[in-house]
């Protein structure tokens, strides 16, 4: 993990299998690196093409094929958290930035700044039913971390459960790249997969979410 603002590097080492709604690299794919660029308003003026611009900030930076994600937060902030079950890991970074919070259904608005983005790593490679398994698993627990810090939707006043922006990615090793190379089928909450992916974001954005709470006070 290499944080050199405004950027912030996940380094994989090898290409992994990846499952995200990310704006660069999204879709289910392989990659290597998965990168976090800080922008502000002034970055991404009315009528820039965010994807399009920070494809061509990680070609300049010498990341290609990469999975690229924007934030608001400041990405010195960011929150790295590792969970194993049954001796199967997740590893877990995520920035976090609540301003935009609104509940799931909320009436659509404007853009606004904050986002959670997320990155979870397993050290197991998944059958691609069970990594899309696996970002289900890693939403939810971002959304149940999101509801425990008991925040209003501006827009409805109900509990809010993320924010309009959020992105999360999941990567796990190609078969035969992992240490134990078994390829698990499942990652729900009923398997080690499951438990360790909820944990490890579960705690990174809410330990994320508290910190920006008390960053507004």
């Amino acid at each position: 993990m290499t944080a050199d603002p405004p950027w912030l590097v996940a380094d994989l080492g090898v290409d992994h299998d990846v499952i995200s709604h990310a704006v660069v690299g999204g879709g289910l794919g392989r990659a290597r690196r998965v990168a976090w660029l800080q922008v502000c308003d002034a970055d991404l003026p009315p009528g820039v093409d965010p994807a399009a611009w920070l494809h061509r900030r990680l070609e300049a930076r010498s990341l290609p094929a990469t999975v690229g994600l924007l934030t608001a937060s400041n990405i010195a902030h960011h929150r790295r958290v590792a969970r194993q079950v049954a001796g199967v890991t997740a590893d877990a970074v995520v920035t976090v930035g609540l301003a935009n919070r609104l509940r799931v259904g909320d009436l659509p608005t404007p853009l606004a700044p904050g986002t959670i983005n997320a990155l979870v790593v397993l050290d197991h490679p998944l059958r691609t039913e069970a990594l899309i398994e696996a970002l289900a698993i890693a939403v939810e627990a971002r959304t149940a971390a999101v509801s425990a810090l008991n925040l209003a939707s501006p827009v409805s006043g109900r509990p809010a459960t993320g924010t309009g922006t959020d992105c999360v990615v999941v990567a796990a090793p190609g078969a035969g790249l992992a240490a134990d190379a078994r390829m698990l089928p499942y990652s729900g909450k009923h398997t080690p997969a499951g438990a360790a992916i909820g944990r490890a974001v579960y705690d990174a954005v809410l330990g994320g979410g508290r910190a920006w709470i008390a960053r507004q006070r």
